[in-house]
């Protein structure tokens, strides 16, 4: 006796796949989309295609070290750390800042020194970071003991927390562009320039 030719379709997965659908069956049942994912899933095997994924993750390894480097050299005593990675004319966006005045690397290295003598223990940290090509979008907190005088500020030996966001461009390997901005007003709270009317005993709002 000739035993009977199967006429089914080979499942997808083999015998042990939980589809237990036939190619077929699967095409039918996506609309023929099946063709566009198998297309879309070589492509991403694609040579091509795996170089440009190495390449964007390089690329994005470079940024987060270069925001590594940064903080470091704002943490450190040698304002010229920031020469590895801030280009001389970089733009600065800085709404605290006098108008009209310079916001490039010299300008930048000018405030470090500042905040050097007014805060010699301080720590600037990352809380979160995102990479998306040339653009780096970061936040944090500054955090340090005000031991020297700020601008026409006499130190008061306070503990001064405060929130920070920057976005920055990055061309060359090195920040071309950024906008830099603290929360200013609960700096004035801190050393006690300011107060807010009304403001509830205990408040813990993040904002």
């Amino acid at each position: 006796m000739i035993p009977k030719r199967s006429t089914s379709m080979p499942t997808f997965g083999g015998a042990n796949s939980t589809l237990g659908i036939s190619r077929r069956a699967a095409l039918r049942r996506a609309g023929g989309g099946g063709l566009v994912l198998a297309g879309a899933a070589m492509l991403g095997n694609a040579p091509s295609t795996i170089a440009a994924r190495q390449t964007a993750d390089t690329a994005r390894a470079d940024h987060l070290a270069l925001a590594d480097g940064i903080i470091a050299a704002l943490n450190g005593d040698d304002p010229n750390a920031l020469n590895a990675w801030v280009a001389p004319d970089a733009i600065g966006h800085v709404p605290l800042a006098k108008p009209g005045e310079g916001k490039d690397l010299t300008w930048v290295k000018d405030r470090l020194r500042i905040a050097g003598k007014a805060f010699p223990k301080r720590n600037i940290a990352i809380n979160g970071i995102i990479v998306d090509g040339d653009q780096i979008s970061a936040h944090g907190t500054f955090e340090g003991t005000h031991e020297g005088p700020l601008q026409e500020l006499s130190a008061t030996g306070g503990k001064v927390i405060v929130a920070w966001i920057a976005f920055v461009t990055v061309t060359d390997g090195k920040v071309s562009e950024y906008w830099y901005q603290i929360d200013a007003l609960s700096a004035l709270e801190q050393f006690s320039l300011f107060a807010i009317d009304g403001e509830p005993d205990g408040d813990t709002s993040d904002y």
